[in-house]
């Protein structure tokens, strides 16, 4: 009941947003992340670069489209793909 009354909690915490719930219960202890990098003079020309913290070698990259038809959404929301992805050795990149 403990585990319950806690993930209620955290949830209610986090403005009811799966999303925020799905972000809010990813590691990110063990990636770096650039925030914000441009690659072109709009402002929704961003990305935010996610590397693995323990990569000796260099590792494959994953660039991660989610929907919106490139003018709806906010990369911030696919945090916890860059976690799942950096665990498995991956250098993520996530655009806006």
């Amino acid at each position: 009941m403990k585990i319950a009354t806690g993930f209620f909690v955290f949830f209610m915490m986090t403005a009811c947003s799966p999303i925020r719930l799905v972000n809010g219960l990813s590691p990110s202890s063990h990636y770096q992340m650039a925030k914000s990098v441009a690659y072109g003079a709009a402002d929704r020309q961003r990305l935010d670069l996610y590397a693995p913290r323990s990569t000796t070698k260099p590792a494959p990259i994953v660039v991660f489209f989610y929907g919106g038809g490139w003018n709806d959404g906010k990369k911030k929301n696919y945090e916890f793909v860059a976690s799942s992805l950096t665990r498995a050795g991956y250098v993520v990149v996530i655009p806006d």
